[in-house]
């Protein structure tokens, strides 16, 4: 019996060399899920609404930031340190890291000992931006010379119903930001709320034909980004799990999306105008 990535690499190199219109409809059905025990321990990565992996236990100072930014962009009041480690899962070192890292963007109520972000600049983005995208994602190329859109991969994304899976990019930047200066996503940017060895084999639910890619994310058609720490941000709207509005931003950095970036900052900030 052929092993799954062998029946995958297989068709992958059938599909190179027929017409797109058949590479196309070429799919692939493995019955041997239907047979495994309902005691295994090993997830369809189709049909499983639980994570394949344990959730991170720990924050990361970017985790903190991006919780801090969150709070910015929704206009929610100060948080007490406890507040803030309980709301993100960070330690007490790591928090203080961050406030005094960040101590010019942070108003501190020393009355009520509070800490409220309520300034970040296009440099304090830069840097949050840079230091997220220096972790792990794994980009993933479709050499079949028929491509599905970044917009259809999203919706057979959705079918998978995993909870721990959620779009992120410019996708998602749309979904937030309905003014942005965009028409449509060239790739489809997927969060997962776990490390950087969480298994993947998701990505050939969606499509088949998708393979490693090792070479610049932005010639990709799928980046894997991993959310690897406790409290991932999601929110579900119109059936679908949608990555924060700020790794979306961060997402779109690291595809080279400049003009769409700096177009969603100034829109993240016009509501603060007024």
């Amino acid at each position: 019996m052929l092993a799954r990535s062998r029946v995958i690499a297989e068709v992958a190199q059938f599909k190179l060399v027929v017409r797109p219109k058949i590479a196309g409809r070429l799919h692939i059905h493995d019955s041997r899920a239907q047979l495994k025990s309902p005691g295994s321990t090993t997830m369809s990565s189709s049909t499983g609404k639980d994570k394949p992996r344990p959730a991170p236990v720990s924050a990361s100072q970017e985790a903190v930031v991006a919780y801090l930014l969150g709070q910015h962009l929704q206009h929610r009041p100060g948080l007490n340190i406890e507040a803030i480690a309980r709301d993100t899962r960070a330690s007490l070192p790591t928090i203080y890291k961050v406030l005094n890292s960040y101590a010019h963007c942070l108003q501190k109520n020393s009355v009520e000992k509070t800490w409220r972000l309520v300034h970040f600049s296009n440099q304090d983005w830069l840097k949050w931006m840079e230091k997220v995208n220096r972790l792990a994602n794994v980009a993933f190329i479709d050499r079949s010379g028929a491509p599905r859109s970044a917009t259809r991969l999203a919706s057979k994304l959705s079918k998978l119903k995993r909870n721990d899976l959620a779009i992120g990019g410019l996708l998602g930047a749309m979904h937030h930001l309905p003014g942005l200066d965009a028409t449509g996503a060239p790739q489809l940017d997927i969060l997962v709320h776990s490390g950087r060895r969480s298994d993947l084999s998701f990505v050939q639910d969606l499509d088949p034909g998708l393979q490693r890619h090792e070479g610049r994310a932005d010639a990709a058609h799928v980046v894997v980004h991993f959310i690897d720490q406790p409290v991932p941000l999601f929110t579900r709207q119109s059936g679908q799990n949608w990555g924060a509005v700020q790794y979306c931003v961060a997402n779109m950095h690291k595809a080279g999306l400049h003009h769409q970036v700096q177009d969603a900052l100034h829109l993240l900030r016009s509501p603060q105008k007024a």
